[in-house]
């Protein structure tokens, strides 16, 4: 078997997993978060959150579909390794600086609690 259609789907398998997963998560923890910014209004928060969720796999899929796009030749079960790590890694550590991007806005609001919705 070619080593990149190997990468391929050993690469979409993991980045997968790690997209619904860590995206099921947000979703639901992350309404509490909502539900403090909006309390008035839970429905308008669950939308949001929905939002939210869609523009977070839209963003991973988009990104993972196009790191695709950019690999360069595998020749060994070695380069394949490096490969699918640096590309997951490069993704995973995205995700974490969303993450907190995003918390540290929630903290910034929270604390302008000035600004009505």
């Amino acid at each position: 078997m070619n080593q990149n259609l190997l990468g391929y789907l050993l690469f979409a398998i993991i980045m997968a997993y790690i997209i619904i997963k860590v995206g099921y998560k947000c979703y639901k923890n992350g309404i509490v978060f909502i539900d403090t910014l909006i309390p008035d209004d839970p429905k308008f928060g669950l939308q949001i959150n929905r939002l939210l969720l869609v523009g977070y796999y839209l963003t991973n899929i988009g990104y993972t579909v196009f790191s695709l796009s950019q690999w360069e030749n595998i020749a060994t079960t070695t380069e394949l390794i490096e490969v699918l790590s640096i590309k997951s890694g490069i993704i995973i550590i995205g995700l974490s600086v969303l993450h907190y991007i995003n918390i540290i806005s929630l903290t910034i609001v929270l604390k302008n609690r000035t600004i009505k919705i």
